[in-house]
């Protein structure tokens, strides 16, 4: 057993590593770098997270239909005297005082297409990023992405139309569209420490996403392309600084 032993020590100090990029296929390249990535992230607890549920994505989800049924209940989701009620977003409103209809903004929605959208990306990109930063650092990307799009929403509105008079903002795309960017952020850095090409390659698939986003936004009116904006630069900027602080 012995000789065996050193017969295979020794072989195995005289054999060059194989190098991965000649034996691994692209696919299975990318597959090692998605779990390098999420490890990389993750402290040893969160590692333990990757067991459980995205609860604190279900738990917004749950909550986001909860107050589109009181919508509905009190007079129809696409009611804007309802939705004033339950705290919609009016820049002149907000700049009077009312500062909490920044956040209760983010959780009404103005028709049920409007709340399946925006349900469907939170529940596809919200797991995601959960699982990958912790529920602490979700929670902070969410509402500063969410949170932050509607005062950008507030500032510009009352600097450019300061007499355009009244105008509700709702809806959670301030904050699904951060998630855009944190996973952006993600991919980034992930990019920048192994330099593998899926990670390039997800990053630029991220990235014409919001560029096809954009493009959308800007031939829809009716569209909040600011809230869309300023939620994929809080998103990434905030998870990015996370990330930046994790490594430091």
């Amino acid at each position: 057993t012995d000789r065996l032993l050193e017969g295979a020590i020794a072989w195995r100090l005289s054999t060059s590593p194989a190098d991965p990029k000649q034996v691994l296929k692209p696919s299975s390249e990318g597959i090692l770098l998605h779990w390098e990535t999420r490890s990389d992230h993750l402290t040893p607890g969160e590692m333990r997270s990757l067991e459980r549920r995205p609860w604190v994505t279900y738990s917004a989800i749950s909550l986001n239909v909860f107050l589109f049924a009181v919508e509905v209940i009190l007079g129809g989701s696409q009611n804007n005297q309802v939705l004033y009620r339950l705290g919609a977003l009016v820049p002149e409103v907000v700049w009077d005082g009312e500062w909490w209809r920044l956040l209760t903004a983010t959780f009404l929605h103005f028709g049920f297409s409007h709340l399946a959208m925006n349900m469907l990306g939170l529940y596809i990109l919200g797991t995601y990023v959960e699982l990958v930063l912790g529920t602490r650092r979700y929670l902070g990307i969410y509402f500063i992405s969410g949170v932050g799009s509607m005062l950008a929403t507030t500032l510009l509105s009352l600097w450019l139309e300061p007499n355009s008079g009244v105008r509700l903002v709702v809806g959670a795309s301030g904050a699904v569209m951060g998630l855009i960017g944190a996973i952006a952020a993600i991919f980034l850095q992930g990019w920048q420490r192994s330099k593998v090409p899926a990670a390039r390659d997800r990053l630029r698939t991220i990235l014409s996403i919001v560029a096809v986003q954009t493009v959308f936004d800007l031939m829809n009116p009716q569209i909040c392309f600011v809230c869309h904006a300023s939620g994929v630069i809080l998103g990434f900027l905030t998870c990015y600084f996370l990330l930046w602080m994790r490594h430091k």
